[in-house]
């Protein structure tokens, strides 16, 4: 049985700037994954994360699998 909790987060200032940085990093990915998939007309997301992989995780500084969200978004 599964059992789902709500909470609500109470971050610390520099937590809640680390978050934030994080959420624009992220959605700084996104746009980029989207602008790409735009430009080569790829709606596949596997196809998408080929090309933009290597670009997102050395100029965002994001971790993989946020590279890959990033990626599946944008398709």
């Amino acid at each position: 049985m599964l059992v789902t909790e709500m909470l609500k987060l109470a971050p610390s200032a520099e937590q809640r700037e680390a978050l934030r940085a994080t959420m624009r990093a992220c959605n700084a990915a996104a746009n980029r994954a989207a602008e790409v998939a735009f430009e080569h007309h790829i709606a596949n997301k596997i196809a998408l994360q080929k090309l933009v992989y290597a670009d997102h995780n050395a100029a965002i500084n994001i971790g993989r699998r946020a590279v890959s969200h990033a990626a599946d978004d944008a398709a």
